[in-house]
């Protein structure tokens, strides 16, 4: 598509077969077509009737562009980038960070990633990420009344259960009908939950057993203040992004890079931040409906950087990265990409 900037692909919406697109450089918001027809165009603003504060997550909501602002809660804009709907979260509550998803349709409630409610102790993290590590993944609104409950209870046998330090977990909940599934930053594994009534309930958890993969390192939590001098040089494998196609589940993860070959590459500029971390290799698992691993470490092609968008077709979106083909185009291309059977 005809367009100059740092734009890449965050959401699909197939009643109106409309993609997504966000310019990470200057909040730029376009909605386009397969053929790259663009149909709305505008900026985020930061003052005005219109303005976010701090927007967490965003994507599209039965059709609409929807955006979790930090302090503002739930905002519904019409195509010409106006504010036409708020949803308040009866604050104070903090979003510790950003979010994939701003929101998810359950039932005639709303779900969305668990803010930390009330006033937060900053002077007391080591106690707040004991908690956070055992508490719900999702906040439900009814849209109606305003009420505010929980659901999805944190999975058991995590890596957050051995007492040490991780960050966030950056939870990424992918609906699929009565089954919803959940994977965290720290894990090379998702989690399986049922809808059972006005509650999603855990069931299992599927490991990939990644083998090479490198594991990521914590902290006591008495010394959490180390992580991020300690994380520096220990680029873990994890997943990257989960799909969930008609007749199979797609991994897209990575398996990180052993530390002496971190520390041996220079990271010192933008160009060699890129550099390095085109050396990270990014892979594709494939599992059934069952949760059954089918096959996986399929290589995903060099100079694509893969969204988390995929259509109901199968097809899943990647960016051509310009840079790694050393190219410099006035144009934005997307691949449509399907996983063949041999």
């Amino acid at each position: 598509m005809g367009y100059q900037g740092n734009l890449f692909l965050y959401d699909y919406d197939s009643s109106t077969n409309l993609f997504l697109g966000i310019d990470n450089g200057t909040d730029e918001v376009l909605l386009f077509d397969r053929e790259g027809t663009v149909s709305s165009q505008f900026h985020l603003s930061k003052d005005g009737p219109n303005a976010i504060s701090w927007a967490m997550g965003w994507g599209f909501f039965k059709g609409q562009f929807t955006v979790m602002d930090a302090a503002k809660g739930l905002l519904f804009f019409s195509r010409e980038g106006e504010i036409v709907k708020r949803m308040d979260l009866n604050p104070p509550y903090t979003f510790i960070n950003g979010l994939k998803s701003p929101v998810h349709a359950f039932g005639k409630e709303m779900a969305y990633i668990r803010p930390e409610r009330g006033e937060m102790d900053w002077n007391g993290q080591s106690e707040m990420f004991e908690s956070i590590y055992k508490s719900p993944i999702l906040e439900v609104i009814d849209p109606e009344t305003g009420a505010i409950r929980t659901t999805m209870d944190f999975p058991p046998g995590t890596i957050y259960e051995d007492g040490n330090y991780y960050h966030w977990m950056f939870p990424t909940v992918i609906p699929n009908g009565k089954e919803w599934l959940v994977y965290f930053m720290a894990e090379q594994a998702y989690h399986v939950y049922s809808k059972e009534g006005d509650q999603l309930v855990f069931k299992k958890t599927v490991d990939l057993e990644i083998e090479d993969a490198i594991k990521i390192k914590g902290v006591p939590m008495a010394n959490m203040e180390d992580y991020y001098e300690m994380s520096i040089d220990n680029i873990f494998g994890r997943i990257q992004n989960l799909y969930v196609l008609d007749d199979q589940i797609v991994i897209h993860y990575t398996k990180g890079m052993e530390e002496e070959k971190v520390k041996a590459l220079p990271r010192n500029t933008v160009e060699e931040e890129a550099a390095f971390f085109r050396q990270i290799k990014n892979y594709l698992a494939i599992l059934d409906m069952d949760h059954q691993m089918v096959q996986k470490d399929i290589p995903v092609p060099q100079g694509i950087i893969l969204s988390s968008v995929a259509e109901n077709n199968g097809f899943i979106l990647g960016l051509k990265d310009q840079d790694y083909f050393g190219v410099e185009e006035d144009k934005v291309t997307f691949y449509q990409m399907k996983l063949l059977k041999e």
